[in-house]
């Protein structure tokens, strides 16, 4: 039932971390990282400059896409 759901968490670019009392998976938190305000403007602001920007990440491609 757990996996299922981290599973679920996962394909909304969500990470899960299951949560464990006694041993046991008793639950799951999922964080996600959200996109600031500014961050389009200062990535073109740093365009602007000739500073080729990328995006390195060790998520999977559903969280690193916009």
């Amino acid at each position: 039932m757990l996996s299922g759901r981290a599973g679920q968490l996962s394909g909304e670019g969500r990470t899960p971390m299951y949560v464990a009392v006694d041993g046991n998976a008793f639950g799951i938190v999922a964080v996600a990282d959200t996109l600031k305000e500014n961050s389009v403007a200062v990535i073109q602001a740093l365009q602007k400059l000739g500073v080729e920007t990328v995006m390195i990440t060790g998520d999977n491609r559903r969280t690193a896409e916009p």
